[in-house]
């Protein structure tokens, strides 16, 4: 269970990395413009620092979390997770294409599907 957690925290701290930060072919990208050598620097930094405080914080809500679910719930989860991250890294990738669409819902019938079965 701990290296799921982990994994989860990963992908939760991906996620907030780049809600504050993009990084394209050609350039640099936060709060909506480019930025410079020296700002995306700082931006790096402050990012990795508030983040590694935060890191303890999300896996302790995964800690919280994942007990509560069974192990299809917690693949499902892993999927949405995954699908998710992997779309926001990949700047062109979009979340609305056939394959993403196929496992979001994937992840969401196996995370909602003890819950049908009861």
């Amino acid at each position: 269970m701990e290296n799921i957690i982990q994994i989860l925290t990963g992908f939760t701290v991906a996620i907030l990395a780049g809600l504050a930060y993009s990084i394209i072919p050609q350039g640099f990208l936060s709060g909506g413009r480019f930025r410079n050598k020296p700002e995306a620097v700082i931006i790096v930094l402050v990012t990795a620092f508030l983040l590694g405080i935060l890191t303890p914080t999300i896996s302790n809500l995964w800690n919280s979390v994942l007990p509560k679910l069974n192990y299809i719930q917690i693949i499902g989860l892993l999927i949405l997770f995954g699908t998710f991250t992997v779309n926001e890294m990949v700047k062109n990738w979009k979340h609305t294409t056939k394959t993403s669409v196929v496992l979001y819902l994937a992840g969401i019938i196996l995370l909602v599907i003890p819950h049908i079965t009861q």
